[in-house]
């Protein structure tokens, strides 16, 4: 039998050691610079609800993911309308594709609950074609940052 000249076990045992103990260090220098995160980001679907969600936490406002609100639609439909996010009585609603469904699930939203106030959150180039009845805000998703003075503006200041 020819023995090895290398014993790898005891060559892993210092790599792993040097390692841990870089890592523990680590620990210690960022152990009082820890980020602020949402409690409920994972409910977040979308990359835009993300992006929002991390504006809100990183400035101290606290609002909720996906709640929801029952809605009768205009033909008598009973659907259940999910908010993406909500501060106090504002709601933010980042969305790409608005489309006929969204307008009317909106308008029915917006006249069964008139004390919310809605801040639309969508393309830049889309905002024109969204009728204003839906909204009471609209901030292009391209000026993100417009989000926080959008809340502030409408009393959904959740600090």
């Amino acid at each position: 039998m020819v023995k090895c000249l290398i014993d790898y076990r005891t060559a892993y045992r210092k790599v792993w050691r040097r390692k841990r103990a870089a890592n523990q260090a680590m620990r210690r220098r960022s152990a009082g610079r820890r980020l602020k995160a949402c409690p409920e980001f994972k409910l977040c679907t979308s990359g835009w609800e993300k992006t929002i969600c991390k504006r809100l936490t990183d400035n101290g406002i606290a609002h909720r993911h996906q709640v929801r609100y029952p809605v009768v639609l205009g033909n008598g439909k009973s659907i259940t309308y999910t908010a993406d996010i909500v501060v106090g009585d504002v709601i933010i609603e980042p969305h790409f594709f608005i489309d006929e469904a969204f307008i009317s699930k909106m308008g029915a939203f917006r006249a069964q609950y008139p004390e919310k106030r809605v801040i639309l959150v969508t393309l830049n180039d889309f905002i024109p074609d969204v009728p204003r009845s839906i909204y009471n805000e609209s901030v292009p998703i391209e000026y993100d940052v417009f989000v926080l003075s959008a809340v502030e503006k409408l009393g959904g200041s959740g600090r």
